[in-house]
């Protein structure tokens, strides 16, 4: 168990979070807000990184900046995945293994493990500098989870991935959160609203939302997404409407309403499967936006 209590927190005289009151069990929680509500600066708390100002952070009932010791519990990716750029995606884990005290021949076997795992075999023997982003981030979701953390920490572990990267990602990790406690931060609304346990919502430094996903899908309705694609545009249409939607075709954008991240991965299954590349998907309107005005609203 994760445990924050009247945590204050930021960086020099700039106060981030301001009362932090925040517990996060075993499962999967997803953590929303947009840039710069202090969703990175949170998890740097949670980690053990950045000390707040005033309160306390605790794994367990054990404060981590009273004993450090207990920071091995915690795990941290971050935003950017921070690996050693002229040596193999092997020999980065096995470095980062040593510092958690994992022999050799224990670091080589959950690595294999891990790999197999994410579908990421192929890339332990090749430099880091050659790896695609989407590649980098599933090795430094290995190096995260080696050593048998019980709390994960993860910083919008799928921004800027391809689509059907991204989804393996979240599969796996929806995967392993039976197991573990885990905190993921996203300014996705269908991505939450798909994967997540719980939700919790970061405004402005504090936390206004907290609640289940069915509760998070009552208040968004459907959710607006474009997709900017490569291919003949005829073809794209008819993909779309084969699949019931009447798409908008705007500066370049396919765009169409969805209930859940499962339609969004339907889709971009199918416009693969046509021969159609897709180059990204996002939400075509700031649905967090307008959830946060919602509650700005009701506060």
């Amino acid at each position: 168990m994760l445990y924050l209590h009247g945590v204050f927190a930021g960086y020099g005289d700039r106060v981030v979070l301001r009362g932090i009151e925040l517990g996060v069990g075993k499962g999967l929680a997803v953590v929303l807000g947009p840039n710069g509500a202090g969703k990175t600066t949170l998890l740097r708390v949670c980690c053990g990184v950045l000390k707040p100002f005033k309160g306390s952070v605790t794994v367990n009932g054990v404060d981590i900046y009273a004993s450090p010791h207990v920071k091995s519990l915690v795990s941290y990716l971050p935003h950017n995945p921070g690996l050693l750029e002229d040596v193999t995606a092997l020999n980065n884990l096995l470095f980062y293994a040593r510092i958690y005290g994992l022999s050799e021949a224990e670091a080589v076997k959950r690595v294999r493990e891990l790999a197999e795992l994410l579908e990421a075999e192929d890339l332990l023997e090749k430099k880091v500098k050659v790896l695609s982003r989407g590649q980098k981030k599933r090795i430094a979701l290995i190096r995260a989870l080696m050593h048998n953390p019980q709390v994960l920490l993860l910083d919008e572990p799928t921004d800027g991935l391809d689509p059907l990267i991204a989804r393996k990602v979240r599969e796996f990790v929806k995967s392993v959160s039976k197991e573990l406690c885990i905190a993921y931060t996203s300014h996705n609304m269908y991505e939450a609203s798909e994967i997540a346990e719980s939700v919790i919502a970061i405004d402005r430094g504090e936390v206004v939302f907290r609640g289940t996903v069915d509760e998070l899908k009552n208040m968004l309705g459907e959710i607006v997404i474009g997709f900017e694609v490569r291919g003949p545009r005829e073809k794209v249409e008819e993909v779309f409407k084969s699949l019931g939607y009447e798409p908008q075709y705007k500066d370049f954008i396919w765009i169409v309403r969805v209930r859940s991240e499962d339609e969004v991965s339907t889709i971009v299954s199918e416009l693969v499967k046509n021969g159609i590349k897709v180059l990204r998907v996002k939400e075509a309107e700031t649905s967090l936006e307008l959830f946060l005005e919602r509650l700005r609203g009701r506060k």
